[in-house]
């Protein structure tokens, strides 16, 4: 409101963009800090759109409010930004995704393009790396994973792609494999394929010769899928077509001790 005895201002709005010229009200109060009074009908609000700086603060039937805010009020602003993201980021957790990261897959037991631990190879208990991801996308239903080595069996002169784990339904709020997981252990719902020594399950690093590439491919899937047995890697390529919402990946590299 005015301070008693002082007169208020009138001035125009200068808005590109609006249609008509418009009287408006200009309310002195403290310094950076200007309401205005506007009637919008259609064109106030485009108007508000359109002047960069005016935040709308109110709106009545016959007019709008804008005000060219203050500290305060831009620290109102940015508040209720905020939360309107939060509200954003709960509604799209809610329908299966997590909004503002990419999809992502990661190990605790060695970096993208790291040298994998001997522990999860032949060499060592040849047991399965710990896997995390993060960032699914919303519609997701379920997930499937191929381990494979591009490079057998010599890297310099690769001849085929050796498949070391095929694992499928993996489900949505599944978050992590944790290291060492076996057939038995696997989370409800998910089963593992055929790799390719014919083993269910997984089967570590065991180059011949030279130093592999091993890529971890995580496709995240709208649907669950149906009972597929065992399949192989080809085979559960097949049942993925049409149904990938995104992919992520996670390489490492083994070369055996001593070559």
């Amino acid at each position: 409101m005015d301070r008693p005895g002082r007169k208020t201002a009138a001035t125009s709005l200068e808005c590109p963009g609006l249609r008509e010229a418009r009287q408006v009200v200009v309310v002195p109060q403290v310094p950076a800090m200007a309401r205005i009074a506007v009637d919008h009908r259609r064109d106030g609000i485009r108007c508000n759109a359109i002047c960069p700086g005016w935040i709308m603060t109110e709106m009545s039937r016959e007019r709008l409010f804008l005000s060219l805010p203050g500290e305060d009020m831009m620290r109102r602003h940015i508040a209720m930004l905020a939360l309107g993201a939060l509200l954003l980021a709960a509604h799209n957790q809610d329908a299966g995704g997590e909004p503002g990261m990419s999809f992502t897959l990661t190990s605790p037991a060695f970096p993208h393009n790291g040298e994998i631990p001997g522990r999860f190879t032949c060499e060592g208990e040849d047991v399965s790396p710990p896997l995390v991801w993060s960032g699914t996308p919303e519609g997701m239903k379920s997930l499937a994973l191929i381990v494979d080595d591009p490079d057998a069996p010599d890297p310099n002169a690769p001849q085929m792609t050796w498949v070391h784990w095929v694992l499928y339904n993996l489900l949505s709020s599944a978050r992590e494999l944790p290291e060492a997981v076996v057939s038995e252990a696997l989370p409800a719902g998910a089963e593992d394929g055929q790799n390719d020594w014919k083993n269910l399950g997984y089967d570590g690093p065991c180059p011949p010769i030279g130093r592999h590439r091993y890529f971890h491919k995580l496709y995240a899937l709208d649907l669950v899928l149906p009972d597929l047995g065992a399949p192989t890697k080809s085979e559960l390529e097949r049942a993925l077509e049409g149904h990938v919402l995104a992919q992520a990946e996670l390489i490492g590299t083994y070369e055996k001790k001593g070559h």
